[in-house]
C-alpha cells in the first residue's frame, strides 16, 4: 500500500507528526509517532504495520516521506519494548553466543545473560528443550519469540531494535544478499574446520574423550581452505567482509569464530593463521569496530587460554624429565 506522510523533523528515532495532508493513494493513515532504522523502516502507529521508506524531500519547510507499507506487525511487543528484555541463553565459551552477547552490547540492547553450562549438559534440560529443542546454544528468549541459531538470531536482533545501525544488516538487498552468502559458507566451512579442529586437537583431549588423528588432520585441511578463501575472496574487496567499509553481523561471528583458535599452542596459533595477514587485520578491525565489548566477552577465552598453554608446557616438561631418566 502506497501513501504520502509529511513531518516536520526528521530525528534517529522518533518525531512528531502534524495532520497528514496531501494524501496520494490509499490513506495509509493518521500518525502520532514514528520509529526509523536508518531513515528507511517506520511504525505506523495507528495502524499497526512496518513501511519502507522510498524516498524523502523536502516542500515548503515539511519532510515528505514516500511510503510503501510491507509488513504487519504486533504493535504491543513494541509498545512494551521499553519494559522488556531480551534473555539469551548461552556460555562465554561458545563462538556463536559470544557473537549474540557482543551485538546485543554494542547496539545497546537490553538483555539478561543465562548462562547454559555445556559440561554440565544443562542444554538438555527439560526447562532449556522448551527453549531449544535442538539442544544447542545460544538461543534467545523475547516477549513470545523463542529462537535459536545464531544467525537467525543476528537477523532478528537487527530487524526488532530500532537503534541498531544500519550496516549491521543492511536494507539493501544486494548487500543483504551477499550478507546471507558468507552465512551460509560460514557453517559449511569455516565453522566445520575451526569448531572441528580446536575440540579434536584440544579440547576433547583435555576432556578425556578419545580423538583420531585422521578427524584432525581432515579439520586442519577444511579450517585451511577456509582461511584461505576468507583471505583471497571475502576480504578481496575491501576491509570487511564481501566488500563492506564497515562490518556486518557476518562479520562479528565469523571473527568469534577465528578468535576460537587463540586456545591453540602459540606455535599452532602462528602456524594456521600466521600466512593470513588480511585475516588477521580483518579480526582487529573488528575488534575496533565493537570496542571495549569484544574483548570483555572473550576475557573467559583469554583465561582458558593461559590455563591450556599452562598444562601443556607443563606437560611438556614431564615428558622431557621421564626421556632423560
Amino acid at each position: 500500500m502506497y501513501g504520502i506522510l509529511w513531518c516536520r523533523a526528521l530525528q534517529p528515532r522518533t518525531a512528531q507528526l502534524p495532520r497528514p495532508r496531501a494524501n496520494r493513494g490509499p490513506n495509509v493513515g493518521t500518525f502520532s509517532m514514528w520509529y526509523a532504522r536508518d531513515r528507511r523502516y517506520i511504525l505506523l502507529e495507528t495502524i499497526d504495520a512496518w513501511a519502507e521508506c522510498l524516498n524523502t524531500s523536502t516542500v515548503d519547510g515539511m519532510i515528505r516521506l514516500e511510503l510503501f507499507v510491507t509488513s504487519n506487525l504486533q504493535l504491543k511487543k513494541v509498545k512494551d519494548r521499553s519494559e522488556m528484555v531480551v534473555k539469551v541463553y548461552g556460555e562465554r565459551m561458545s563462538e556463536p553466543s559470544r557473537a549474540v552477547i557482543i551485538f546485543c552490547k554494542v547496539n545497546g540492547i537490553e538483555f539478561e545473560e543465562i548462562e547454559i553450562d555445556v559440561l554440565k549438559n544443562q542444554n538438555y534440560s527439560p526447562e532449556y528443550k522448551e527453549i531449544n529443542p535442538m539442544n544447542q546454544i545460544p538461543a534467545i528468549v523475547d516477549g513470545d519469540l523463542k529462537l535459536f541459531e545464531s544467525h537467525a538470531i543476528l537477523i532478528y536482533l537487527s530487524c526488532a531494535f530500532p537503534q541498531v545501525a544500519s550496516h549491521w544488516y543492511p536494507s539493501d538487498v544486494y548487500k543483504r544478499a551477499k550478507i546471507h552468502s558468507v552465512l551460509d559458507w560460514h557453517h559449511s566451512f569455516l565453522r566445520r574446520g575451526a569448531a572441528g579442529f580446536v575440540f579434536n586437537s584440544l579440547l576433547a583431549p583435555l576432556s578425556g574423550i578419545r580423538s583420531y588423528p585422521q578427524v584432525i588432520i581432515q579439520a586442519e585441511e577444511i579450517l585451511l581452505r577456509s582461511l584461505s578463501k576468507l583471505e583471497h575472496t571475502w576480504l578481496k574487496d575491501g576491509p570487511f567482509l564481501a566488500g563492506n567499509s564497515q562490518p556486518s553481523i557476518a562479520d562479528l561471528i565469523l571473527a568469534c569464530e577465528i578468535m576460537q583458535l587463540e586456545l591453540l599452542s602459540e606455535k599452532d596459533h602462528d602456524r594456521i593463521l600466521g600466512p593470513y595477514m588480511k585475516v588477521l587485520q580483518w579480526v582487529e578491525d573488528t575488534k575496533s569496530a565493537t570496542a571495549p565489548h569484544f574483548d570483555e566477552v572473550h576475557e573467559l577465552l583469554f583465561e582458558s587460554q593461559k590455563r591450556f598453554r599452562e598444562q601443556r608446557a607443563t606437560k611438556s616438561r614431564k615428558t622431557q624429565v621421564k626421556s632423560k631418566m
